[in-house]
């Protein structure tokens, strides 16, 4: 409203996201949908429930960068932080090149099968670990549709709205750390805790994905995307932060948890 350098900039970079989407959407109309299996199609094939009618091009935009945002950045954020977490914990590192030696996939080239993705335990604490100390949104809001009470008795009006921070929880020393009877406080990456038999947190102590309705759709997808990636990279490189990299890099300030500067090392092929 008062243009602002800053606004400017946001109203600019909000016309090419909206071009972008409505000419993918425009493109899609004009192909043959039958058959078709991604998301965008499969949401042009469906009818408002309330209308009967399709869904509009607004909504279609939205599902678009819903989609670019939620199943992108998410990803490569876990992933930034992942390669900085094992870079400065060479003892993990080693436990997961044992483990994808185990499975003969520790070579360049060799990527994990489904099947070998489902027993791959300390490749998926890595990732977990990873997630929980930078979860890939690391703070959710909900606008509250009418009156409800929380289950703790907090009473919250329509239209107010609640917050919660997957960041913060995670960080949580009587979840996480020693007042949990870990052997770490609750900051150090300590994968170990998941290959636990008896430690299953369920998605509210642990709502990385969201939890209950709300769970995250591409949770399955994710989880298979950021272990395939790290499997493959760690089995073709290794890698070593530039002298100078922060140990504990600020988290810049966004939707979701970009590394602040980016992650910055040398890869040298093995």
């Amino acid at each position: 409203m008062i243009g602002t350098p800053v606004e400017k900039s946001l109203a600019l970079a909000v016309a090419v996201v909206n071009k972008f989407s409505h000419d993918l959407i425009a493109k899609r109309k004009e192909d043959e949908l039958d058959g078709k299996l991604d998301v965008l199609s499969w949401f042009m094939n469906l009818t408002n429930e309330e209308t009967g009618e399709p869904f509009s091009d607004e909504y279609l935009r939205d599902i678009v960068m819903n989609f670019m945002i939620a199943g992108r950045d998410t990803t490569s954020n876990a992933l930034t932080w992942t390669f900085h977490l094992l870079a400065h914990n060479p003892e993990c590192l080693l436990k997961l090149r044992e483990e994808l030696q185990a499975h003969g996939i520790d070579t360049p080239g060799k990527h994990p099968t489904a099947v070998q993705l489902k027993t791959m335990k300390y490749t998926e604490a890595v990732v977990k670990e990873a997630l929980r100390l930078y979860p890939s949104v690391p703070r959710d809001l909900k606008m509250c549709v009418k009156d409800d009470t929380l289950p703790d008795g907090t009473t919250i009006k329509a239209g107010q709205i609640a917050a919660y921070l997957p960041y913060s929880q995670g960080r949580l020393e009587k979840l996480w750390g020693k007042e949990a009877g870990f052997p770490h406080d609750a900051a150090t990456f300590y994968p170990d805790r998941w290959l636990n038999e008896d430690f299953k947190p369920n998605a509210f102590y642990y709502p990385v994905f969201q939890a209950g309705l709300r769970t995250c759709m591409g949770k399955d997808m994710a989880y298979m995307e950021a272990k395939t990636a790290t499997a493959m990279l760690v089995a073709a490189f290794d890698f070593k932060p530039i002298p100078g990299h922060p140990v504990d890099p600020e988290v810049q300030n966004s939707v979701t948890c970009p590394m602040e500067g980016g992650l910055k090392c040398v890869m040298t092929p093995r």
